[in-house]
């Protein structure tokens, strides 16, 4: 579990400004001297005055080589992918202005470059935040310690650029921020991570929710292990047809996949996900196929989880792959609200019940020479209870369908990049 320390703990400064041995010429012995790196100075000299700095570490299950793939993002494809592990946030726009370093042989995680973003608040947030951009230079890489061990580094830190001046006119606010990541391994299968940074939002969001909304965000490494695991398991996948990498995108048949599918929204966080049956599994004929009921309760994202009440369902979930009446091969998902009396609604605990009917039908798309591109359909209504509007309402079933469209660019790409 993460936590947060004081700025003044010395176990965390020696963790992110280790310190390193350097030959000393003029020294008359040509002993070798050790010499502290300020990297903290940098942080300092640029972090407002009324933005506090925020310390994070904690212990999480993979490997440095997966954290480091996770973050590893060279172009701007994969940059937008990284960038959507953000809840909060929705990228609108990313560009790589100049790619000073890339990979190497010795280390094929390495990246060093320059990239604007511009993204807008997701869910309902984003009718009365305005949109943000950055401007950044970004170091990703893996290299040794003192002792010869190795560790995984991400650097994100705010710079200015005539060439890039602010779009206030254009309806952006430009955000100023520094973050460094180092990670190194704790265990078997299990590895630190040591992270530090402030964020200056601007507008006129408080500084105690900006803070938070920060800290919040340092907490994602977990998700880019899952990346990295993801980006493997499709490269294994790939030698099979495209749309049974899709497939398994969908195939959820544990709380734990579950959980993973819906982390792609990001309206919403899960607070949690029962399977309360499983009426069919995965098969030699179809492995992708799941027959079963689930409740789910979940809360709004950051930004309106103040103001908006949490909600939870009962689906009948059904996904798989079929052929239709051509021989054509096509994957399917269908979720379904219904009443079950052993699973009321928890209105008392402040639980509020949607009920929603969706179903995603994906093809292969056999046109252009394209065969690692897929057809997605999507159809089905939402009633999110409460006081939401039916434009809002509408509007969040919409985003469930771009998630479902995210999860397949994910593994298309994944593919290509393995």
């Amino acid at each position: 579990m993460p936590m947060l320390y004081p700025t003044d703990d010395k176990n965390m400064q020696n963790e992110m400004y280790p310190r390193m041995t350097l030959s000393d010429d003029s020294s008359e012995n040509g002993i070798m001297s050790s010499t502290g790196v300020s990297g903290r100075n940098v942080m300092e000299k640029y972090r407002p005055a009324q933005v506090p700095m925020v310390f994070c570490t904690g212990v999480v299950p993979g490997t440095i080589e997966d954290a480091a793939l996770g973050f590893f993002a060279d172009t701007e494809e994969r940059s937008r992918m990284r960038n959507s592990n953000n809840k909060d946030a929705v990228v609108d726009d990313m560009r790589i202005l100049a790619r000073i370093q890339g990979p190497t042989k010795d280390d094929p995680f390495r990246f060093l470059g320059v990239k604007w973003c511009a993204h807008s608040t997701s869910g309902a947030a984003g009718c009365f935040i305005k949109s943000r951009d950055y401007l950044i230079i970004e170091s990703t890489g893996m290299a040794l310690d003192l002792d010869g061990n190795r560790f995984t580094y991400m650097l994100n830190h705010s710079i200015e650029l005539d060439e890039v001046p602010d779009f206030r006119k254009n309806g952006h606010v430009r955000i100023a921020f520094s973050i460094c990541y180092v990670l190194r391994p704790h265990g078997v299968g299990e590895i630190d991570i040591f992270c530090q940074g402030f964020v200056d939002i601007g507008g006129k969001i408080p500084k105690r929710l900006s803070t938070y909304m920060f800290c919040d965000g340092l907490m994602i490494v977990p998700q880019f292990v899952e990346d990295a695991y993801a980006k493997k398991l499709t490269w294994l996948l790939r030698t099979q047809h495209f749309d049974n990498i899709v497939t398994y995108r969908e195939l959820k048949d544990t709380d734990d996949r579950s959980r993973m599918r819906h982390n792609t929204n990001k309206d919403v966080l899960v607070d949690d996900i029962r399977m309360l049956t499983q009426i069919h599994g995965p098969t030699n004929e179809d492995p992708f196929q799941f027959l079963g009921i689930k409740w789910c309760s979940h809360i709004p994202s950051r930004t309106v989880s103040f103001v908006v009440k949490p909600r939870d369902y009962v689906v009948f979930e059904s996904t798989g792959m079929a052929i239709d009446p051509n021989g054509q091969r096509f994957s399917y998902m269908l979720n379904h609200s219904l009443e079950i009396d052993e699973v009321p609604d928890y209105r008392d605990f402040g639980q509020v019940r949607i009920a929603f009917s969706i179903c995603y039908i994906f093809r292969q798309r056999e046109i252009d020479d394209k065969a690692d591109t897929v057809d997605m359909f999507a159809r089905g209504f939402m009633d999110a209870g409460g006081r939401f509007t039916v434009r809002i309402a509408t509007s969040h079933n919409t985003f469930e369908a771009e998630a479902s469209a995210a999860r397949v660019i994910v593994a298309a790409v994944a593919a290509r990049d393995l």
